[in-house]
């Protein structure tokens, strides 16, 4: 899948952030407001979470130790789709915990559910993080700004880091499923 947007944290005070997101390729939709705004935010939060797990991109940060680490896990879960490991008896359910599983694996031995992700409650549960100040569009991408309701969600976030993004807008595919 390509990258839609590469995203600079241009400005990060306390618990408010201005990124600068610029369009790198012609599949992207562009930033819309269709389930709230605060879904962005939240998407390129958990997306540079996870990036930063693999490479901290020479910042000083210990990413084992942000204090919302399972949150996100949480919330990369309802974005992508939970992992559950299961029992042998249970490898072969249609749903798992009340949510429908999309996907099976079995990986060394172990039996692996993917349950299907929850874009409503996402785009829902973003407002609760997330509120977006501004957003301006120019001819390249955009600029947005948006605060944290805790700074803890943005601990993993230095002013200057720069990661690419998938984000598109979670409301949309409501029409899909």
């Amino acid at each position: 899948m390509s990258k839609y947007y590469h995203l600079k944290a241009t400005k990060v005070e306390g618990a408010k952030v201005l990124l600068d997101i610029r369009t790198t390729s012609s599949d992207a939709k562009g930033i819309t407001d269709n389930g709230g705004l605060e879904q962005w935010p939240l998407a390129f939060m958990i997306e540079l979470n996870e990036e930063l797990l693999e490479d901290t991109k020479g910042f000083e940060i210990d990413i084992n130790k942000h204090p919302y680490k399972e949150k996100y896990q949480d919330l990369y879960g309802m974005k992508m789709g939970k992992k559950h490991y299961v029992e042998d008896s249970q490898a072969d359910a249609d749903t798992y915990e009340g949510h429908k599983v999309v996907n099976r694996f079995n990986i060394g031995g172990k039996n692996l559910l993917i349950t299907r992700p929850q874009y409503k409650q996402f785009c829902l549960d973003a407002k609760d993080y997330f509120e977006v100040k501004s957003l301006e569009k120019d001819e390249e991408g955009y600029s947005m700004t948006f605060e944290a309701k805790d700074e803890n969600m943005i601990y993993h976030l230095k002013e200057g880091m720069e990661w690419d993004s998938i984000a598109y807008n979670m409301w949309d595919m409501l029409a899909y499923i």
